[in-house]
């Protein structure tokens, strides 16, 4: 879960896709009207996260780790 905003604004309808590196399995969603997303069912282990927007240079987050049961937060900026 986690909120995606630009200049501290949230950005609504912004994508966010999850890749559970090593199955391959993709895991996606879109922001709310506060900018906030929320992924659950996930696979535990090593993730790359993707969060993109129309005229903002996409953010690529590798390397976040999930445990059995955890709450991962990312905060997103856009730039």
């Amino acid at each position: 879960s986690g909120k995606v905003t630009a200049q501290d604004e949230p950005i609504i309808g912004a994508t966010v896709v999850a890749i559970h590196e090593p199955s391959g399995t993709r895991y996606g969603t879109v922001t709310n009207i506060s900018g906030q997303f929320n992924l659950q069912g996930m696979r535990t282990g090593g993730l790359q996260v993707e969060v993109s927007y129309v005229g903002y240079q996409t953010a690529i987050y590798k390397g976040v780790n999930l445990s059995l049961g955890e709450v991962y937060t990312l905060n997103v900026v856009l730039k």
